[in-house]
């Protein structure tokens, strides 16, 4: 197996978090929607608990609170109805794209 790229690494994300940040990536990608609800990354997260979706959620939001660099993977979506709705931010989508990369050589 490839060892992550410096960047990726200094991440140490949850087999969770991954899941969130790939979720948030394919529905961009795929489904052209440019955010989801906690409810929607809940229902497809099906591998993961409530608990450890909302705790991977937390974490993407503050990465810095968890020993992480300081840049914000996921942004939170403001709205009228005070839903929680995310995006990924573009430092997401980079390490989506690292780590696709470094899975394919």
């Amino acid at each position: 197996m490839n060892q992550p790229t410096p960047f990726i690494a200094a991440y140490h994300l949850s087999e969770a978090e991954w899941e969130v940040l790939y979720l948030l990536d394919d529905a961009l990608d795929q489904l052209r929607k440019m955010t989801l609800s906690f409810s929607e990354l809940r229902y497809l997260a099906v591998e993961h608990s409530e608990e450890q979706i909302r705790a991977a959620v937390e974490s993407l939001l503050d990465p810095a609170a968890h020993n992480r660099p300081p840049t914000s993977l996921l942004v939170t979506i403001p709205n009228l109805t005070n839903l929680p709705i995310y995006r990924i931010a573009p430092a997401g989508r980079k390490l989506v794209e690292m780590q696709k990369q470094s899975v394919r050589s």
